[in-house]
């Protein structure tokens, strides 16, 4: 009932007094107001301690998509990380941080604000991890960092959710998210990454795909005359119109193919339509309406002339944008032609709206920024909520964040979509180490599917074969399904099916994943470094294990099976998955020879 979930102290103690206030969500949200009464204060710190059993990794986020750090928590006593070495901010001022999270790739819990409002900087970091000689793990927050005489009250805004927020989805292996309908002009709108609305403000176009869908024939007559009646914003026949029209032609018409592609329900999981969650159009009355409140500016540049003002990273989806949004998202699902929403860019970008947010002028006349995590929040919120309301799947929309995964984000979505960093030409095994993953790339803390990116710079043929040969290594050993493999190679999807027919997705199919700390795992691997997935149905006692090289160097590993666990014969034999050649069993166990940074697949009956 309402009364538990929501709860206000007030406290006062040598003339130190205050209140706190708080409220949880259903989804696990606590959110919280620290109001410091006028007066004075020497200092405050927030301190939660977490088990060291529990807390061997941590994430944290800045107002940036890309290079937000993750993985091992350092290792000594003390602080042992703190937040000023959180690289790569854009706008915010000082070391906060907008979002952390410690834990285990099985649990944890993050902590995280709009900025440090309210708060008293000093000489010492935001926030630090600091490891207690009996291994407990504190994380610190530092609230007011030096004595000051409040002149007027003083709130501070915290959000705090454990993790995981939700549980896996039943049978989610095999769970299909759709077909991603890539950028917003597949669906009729004007621009690629800026619209909620086909450009005609109708949902004509949306109708016609859906009439698509039912009949599997295209209206080409309707798509020529949406593309002759395209405001093209360029003197007719220039460059400029000719680049714009074959633009809208061919993406008007791939969008009109996906829908006959989907004709009968072929997609398993429907259309899933591209939004940006940072994209806003403001030349169209909306737009322009609303430019203040939706732009992350202190101001808006007036006037806008046409839809060629739009921005691809300045919108903050705060309440009047959910509406404008959640209006069309609806008008998209009861067209039955889109089956979820993709939210694209949902990581956290700094709003300097000092009427609008959460922004605030520093005493050096600087303005310290907002950095959205609420807004972001409930913009994802509100797709899932619409959904359960008009009676869908409120799960299986699709947020996308390249390393921003934040637990207040992904407790609404059931899709996210991942690794969209800058294309390398380093292994996967260098670019994700095994720990940065089960800090923020599993999806298990958010009850998410995951889906990759994962892109390459090419060398050669022969090295983007490499390359491609080691991240099925690592996709395959973390059950990360690779949407985008290196074009040309074809290793991701010829082993994934060989897995797939074996039986991997298979409801009577058991998997152990390496690094569950609950359920102990069915074999031993040694040797090397490395990650690995083992699976086995047990009806056919047959087991299949995929280990993966984490090392820069060729190498044995030893691979003893628990025949008991995995339901397999006593005299059971081992084989090389890929070739199919039988490996010699020696005291219940192989021996498999991995170059550096390769995978192996042995088959155990």
């Amino acid at each position: 009932n309402a009364a538990r979930r929501a709860f206000a102290v007030s406290f006062a103690e040598g003339g130190f007094a205050g209140s706190i206030r708080g409220a949880w969500t259903y989804e696990g949200q606590l959110e919280c107001f620290f109001t410091l009464a006028k007066g004075s204060v020497d200092s405050l710190r927030l301190v939660i301690p977490v088990k060291g059993s529990e807390a061997k990794y941590f994430h944290a986020c800045v107002d940036t998509a890309k290079g937000n750090p993750a993985g091992l928590i350092p290792v000594g006593t003390g602080r042992v990380w703190d937040s000023t070495r959180a690289k790569g901010r854009h706008d915010i001022i000082g070391d906060y941080l907008a979002y952390l999270w410690v834990g285990g790739p099985l649990r944890g819990i993050a902590v995280y604000g709009t900025n440090d409002r309210g708060w008293e900087i000093g000489e010492s970091p935001c926030q630090e991890i600091i490891r207690e000689s009996d291994g407990t793990v504190v994380l610190r927050l530092n609230l007011i960092q030096r004595a000051v005489d409040l002149t007027e009250a003083r709130t501070i805004r915290i959000g705090f959710q454990a993790t995981p927020v939700k549980p896996m989805p039943e049978n989610w292996r095999g769970k299909h998210p759709g077909a991603l309908v890539g950028a917003c002009l597949y669906w009729g709108a004007y621009s690629a990454f800026c619209d909620v609305e086909p450009y005609d403000g109708t949902d004509a176009y949306l109708l016609k795909m859906a009439e698509v869908r039912k009949t599997g024939k295209i209206d080409h007559a309707f798509v020529d005359a949406y593309i002759r009646n395209y405001p093209n914003p360029f003197p007719k026949d220039s460059k400029a119109w000719k680049e714009r029209n074959r633009s809208i032609t061919a993406h008007y018409n791939a969008g009109m193919n996906v829908a006959r592609n989907d004709f009968e329900g072929k997609y398993k999981g429907g259309m899933t339509f591209y939004t940006n969650a940072r994209g806003v159009t403001l030349g169209i009355p909306s737009g322009t309406t609303f430019c203040d409140e939706w732009t992350r500016g202190e101001f808006s540049s007036r006037p806008f002339t046409s839809r060629e003002d739009c921005l691809w990273y300045d919108l903050d989806p705060n309440a009047s944008y959910r509406d404008y949004a959640a209006w069309w998202w609806k008008r998209m699902f009861d067209s039955d032609t889109c089956r979820n929403i993709y939210w694209d860019d949902v990581f956290l970008q700094s709003n300097f709206d000092l009427v609008g947010t959460e922004a605030y002028k520093l005493p050096s006349g600087e303005i310290q920024p907002a950095s959205g995590i609420f807004n972001m929040r409930a913009l994802v919120r509100r797709g899932f909520i619409l959904k359960a309301e008009i009676g869908r799947d409120p799960l299986w929309n699709w947020v996308h964040m390249t390393n921003t995964e934040m637990a207040p984000v992904m407790a609404f979505a059931g899709f996210q979509y991942d690794w969209e960093d800058s294309a390398g030409t380093e292994p996967f095994q260098v670019r994700y180490s095994r720990a940065s993953i089960q800090a923020q790339s599993l999806g298990r803390q958010y009850g998410n599917k995951v889906g990759i990116m994962g892109y390459f710079s090419k060398k050669s043929d022969e090295h983007i074969r490499w390359l491609a040969r080691t991240g099925t290594g690592v996709l395959l050993t973390h059950e990360l399904p690779w949407c985008k493999p290196p074009e040309g190679t074809t290793i991701w999807k010829e082993t994934y099916k060989r897995v797939l027919d074996w039986g991997y997705r298979k409801d009577d199919t058991d998997v152990w994943n390496y690094w569950d700390e609950d359920v102990a795992y069915p074999v031993a691997i040694t040797g090397l470094e490395t990650s690995s997935l083992a699976m086995a149905r047990k009806a056919e006692k047959k087991a299949l294990v995929v280990v993966c090289n984490y090392e820069d160097k060729d190498g044995a590993v030893r691979v003893e099976p628990d025949s008991a666990t995995l339901g397999l014969p006593k005299d059971f034999k081992a084989y090389n998955f890929e070739t199919g050649a039988e490996i010699p069993v020696v005291d219940g166990g192989v021996e498999v020879r991995l170059a550096k940074y390769d995978f192996a697949l042995v088959e155990f009956r």
